[in-house]
């Protein structure tokens, strides 16, 4: 059956009760500037709006770390500077972890960077 990210978003708070789920999933969705999708398919967002009802999704649990692995990839110009300002708009207590390829992302978000290269010898770098 097609969700709504309305139904998404509640399905993630799972045994919260419905109004408190509901309510859950209207800040999540407000915070992340997506009120204005919630009744819309899932499959009808566009691209980057995925994104952020992912990273929604991730957040419903209240995680304290929490990892996104290539949040930018195939994101336009656009969406990337929101995708930006919505993970910086995150609370400054939960830890990130971010794995990117899109250098200008990560310099725009992290203030400490490990490299991880596969290479033999290569290892981590620290900077």
């Amino acid at each position: 059956m097609p969700s709504t990210c309305r139904i998404a978003l509640a399905n993630a708070h799972t045994g919260d009760g419905l109004s408190s789920a509901d309510r859950k999933s209207a800040d999540i969705a407000s915070r992340l500037d997506l009120s204005d999708v919630l009744d819309v398919l899932v499959r009808e967002l566009s691209y980057g709006k995925k994104r952020q009802l992912e990273v929604a999704l991730a957040l419903c649990p209240s995680p304290k770390v929490l990892l996104l692995d290539e949040p930018a990839a195939g994101t336009s110009p656009d969406e990337r500077k929101k995708l930006i300002a919505l993970i910086r708009s995150l609370p400054p207590q939960l830890t990130l972890l971010l794995v990117e390829h899109d250098m200008d992302v990560v310099f725009e978000l992290c203030t400490r960077i490990t490299r991880f290269e596969l290479r033999a010898g290569a290892g981590l770098r620290n900077g």
